[in-house]
């Protein structure tokens, strides 16, 4: 468990289930990329410029 999971649970005193849910989130989270790829800023704003 990282210390931001950590913190939030403290802070919440989250219960067992509710723990352990707050766990498996983190660990989606760490796997996700939320980054967005460089071709999607031209591509928003080519639809943003046709719907003004």
């Amino acid at each position: 468990m990282n210390s931001i999971t950590q913190n939030i649970r403290q802070r919440l005193s989250l219960r067992k289930p509710l723990a352990e849910a707050l766990e498996v989130f983190a660990k989606i989270v760490e796997k996700l990329s939320l980054t967005k790829p460089p071709q999607m800023d031209a591509e928003l704003s080519a639809f943003l410029k046709k719907g003004t």
